[in-house]
Order: C-alpha cells, then sequence, then structure tokens
C-alpha cells in the first residue's frame, strides 16, 4: 500500500539503491584486480632467491634436491657458466683491450656458454639487453639445443634448425670433451657489459646459450653429478617469497660454502 501511495519516493529510493550497491561492486572488482595485478606483476618479475658458492664455483645440484619438497617455490632455473670450443664455426674477431701473447691453443677461438631450463629468466634478456630476432627461447623440455647471436650466425652463415658442434671445456683443467652436437632454435641481438680478460669469450658475440641438460652430457657429469653455477628459486608473492626463504636455510647443509640472497631484477 506505502509503494502505491509513494511511487515517486519509492522509485527514487530504489535508484540511489542500485548506485549505492553498483559503487560497492565497482570497489570490490577494482580491489581484485588490483591484487591480481600485482601477483601478476610479481610472477613476470625476476625476482627470486638465488643460491651460489662463495668462491663463485661449480657445485653439485644433487644436494639441494630437497628444494622441490618446499611447496611455495614454484619454479626452479639451473644455470651452469662455462667455456668451448667450436668445432665447425669460427668465432667473431674483435679488438681486445687486453693482449694475451703466451695464450694455449685451448683457449683460443673459445665462446662463453651459458646452460639453463629457462632462458626467459636470463636478466640479459628480462632487461632487454638480449632480444630475440628470429626463433625462440631455450625451455625445460629442450634437448641438444642452442640459441646463438646475430653476428655470430652472420659470420659463419647459419639460420635456424642449422647445426654447431661445441667441445666443452672443463673448469678445472684444460682440454676439451667430446664434441657434442646443437642445433639452433633462436637468434639473439645486443652487447652486453663486457669484462675483458684476453679470450674471445668476452665478446657478446660469442656468448651462446644452451639447454642444461645437454650441457651435462656433453661435460659428461653423471646423473647424480650434476653441475651449476647458480640455482634461482621463484615464487609467485613476497609472502610465499619471504617463507621460502626461511625454508631453504632450515635445509641440512654446509651454508657456510654458499650464499643465499634475494634478486629483484624486475621485468
Amino acid at each position: 500500500a506505502y509503494v502505491s501511495r509513494k511511487k515517486n519516493r519509492t522509485f527514487i529510493v530504489f535508484i540511489i539503491l542500485t548506485l549505492v550497491l553498483s559503487c560497492l561492486y565497482s570497489c570490490l572488482s577494482i580491489t581484485k584486480s588490483s591484487n591480481s595485478l600485482e601477483k601478476s606483476l610479481y610472477k613476470s618479475s625476476n625476482s627470486s632467491l638465488s643460491i651460489t658458492k662463495k668462491d663463485n664455483g661449480y657445485f653439485e645440484i644433487d644436494q639441494f634436491k630437497d628444494i622441490k619438497t618446499i611447496k611455495e617455490i614454484k619454479e626452479i632455473v639451473l644455470q651452469y657458466d662455462g667455456l668451448a670450443k667450436p668445432t665447425n664455426t669460427k668465432v667473431v674477431e674483435g679488438e681486445q683491450k687486453i693482449k694475451r701473447e703466451n695464450l694455449s691453443n685451448d683457449l683460443k677461438n673459445v665462446v662463453s656458454v651459458e646452460a639453463t631450463n629457462n632462458t626467459m629468466r636470463n636478466v640479459l634478456f628480462t632487461s632487454g639487453v638480449f632480444t630475440i630476432k628470429k626463433g625462440r627461447n631455450i625451455k625445460g623440455d629442450d634437448r641438444n639445443k642452442i640459441i646463438v647471436h646475430e653476428d655470430f650466425a652472420k659470420k659463419n652463415n647459419l639460420k635456424l634448425n642449422d647445426k654447431i658442434g661445441l667441445k666443452f671445456i672443463e673448469s678445472n683443467k684444460l682440454g676439451s670433451k667430446k664434441e657434442y652436437k646443437f642445433e639452433i632454435i633462436g637468434i639473439f641481438s645486443g652487447k652486453k657489459q663486457e669484462k675483458y680478460t684476453g679470450l674471445s669469450s668476452d665478446f657478446s658475440e660469442n656468448m651462446m646459450f644452451v639447454d642444461y641438460e645437454s650441457s651435462q652430457k656433453a661435460l659428461s657429469t653423471g646423473e647424480n653429478n650434476k653441475i651449476i653455477n647458480k640455482l634461482a628459486l621463484f615464487t609467485d608473492s613476497p609472502e610465499n617469497m619471504e617463507e621460502s626463504l626461511k625454508k631453504v636455510k632450515g635445509l641440512k647443509g654446509d651454508w657456510s660454502k654458499y650464499n643465499i640472497a634475494k634478486d629483484n631484477n624486475a621485468v
């Protein structure tokens, strides 16, 4: 009866309530979207925990196998850095600022190789220093794959799907392993900040990225003796990062030999 008598007033109240509820719904949607965007941005950043040896040397990954049981860690990226001698290609020559007269044959015509299970997480690519021009990045399920610099490819008339032979050089002694073939799946461009030691591997053009599993076969490491220089651990939120740090530090092991730190290299 009231609504029938006060139609105009009821209509106005209804409109006001509708506007208020719409505003509340919009605010909740914006809040939810902001939280989702924050989580997405964090996930796409290169914020991670990194484990390295204090002497910057190699270490066996098997001793950190329990990290896989930490539920807050969503991705584990392995990194091995080393040198290799190309068997069917030549390095890009450049003007070295450091000259080494008594350079052994083992250290001539060498390239630097970074082995990883995800090049998209490498700061050289996330920062835009290196950019994929053709093909794609290296993923975790790749085997016998490599990406090379466009200047190196140009000098050796290489294209996608061509194969490069490499002989990895062991870190603790001269002399190289047997030749191992890699298929080119990507060609990148760019120039990093270079540190000159007198080797051809100092130049960005002579840097290559290969899949991690194949690098270990090329080095003839056993299944339980795989080596790395760096172990990067990624989570999807700052809260999980802090919890992961606590749990990693709580794992058994001689932590006096290792550094564990937060890497905050946002895209």
